[in-house]
């Protein structure tokens, strides 16, 4: 299952949670996948399969599981999930704490501000540009998002042919700063366009 992004074109958690080694299982069959979780983590990628590449977060893991998967923690300190933080419930469909519901109005429901790893009751608190200028040798793209969201500088020569070609130029592994900056070097002579997307 590939975990769901947010193009940002244009908090964190308050609970923490102490646990030591054990195994979260959704069955006693044998499983299907087993999922890694350490808060010490920093090369976090789904699908999270060995421990060079868990997860910090316990809610990424566990998020993308699928019947019979196990999720393997290791000792540490673990944020409870975003939504749970803020009071907000990401099971219901409906309502403005529900998965769809975007209770601060700034046009990012829910689900996308746990993506980009943003306060959902705050309307100043989403993925989104701040800055495109040139800059010596090149582009320079600033923008906030949150802390624990995996944050691609993308670029693309076109807007109007799908699919469109989306280069990555920079990966930000969490936890990343709220403010960023990126400066594309050799960019000055050919039409760009530039996107942010997060993932978790």
């Amino acid at each position: 299952m590939e975990a769901p992004f947010q193009d940002g074109l244009t908090g964190r958690t308050t609970g923490t949670l102490c646990i030591a080694s054990l195994w979260l299982s959704l069955s006693g069959a044998a499983p299907a996948a087993i999922h890694y979780v350490d808060a010490a983590s920093t090369n976090a990628h789904w699908p999270h399969a060995t421990w060079e590449t868990a997860a910090y977060d316990l809610q990424d893991a566990i998020n993308g599981t699928s019947e019979f998967d196990e999720v393997l923690v290791t000792n540490g300190t673990y944020h409870i999930g975003s939504h749970l933080g803020y009071g907000l419930n990401p099971t219901q469909a409906t309502g403005q704490n529900g998965a769809g519901g975007d209770p601060d109005g700034d046009g990012a429901s829910n689900i996308v501000e746990y993506v980009m790893d943003t306060n959902p009751t705050d309307a100043q608190s989403f993925l989104h540009v701040v800055r495109v200028q040139w800059a010596t040798g090149g582009t320079e793209i600033a923008w906030q998002g949150g802390r624990m969201a995996t944050q691609y500088v993308e670029a693309t020569t076109a807007l109007t042919t799908p699919p469109q070609d989306w280069k990555t130029f920079s990966t930000n592994y969490p936890p990343t700063p709220v403010s960023n900056v990126f400066t594309s070097a050799g960019d000055t002579n050919r039409l760009l366009f530039f996107r942010i997307r997060a993932a978790r």
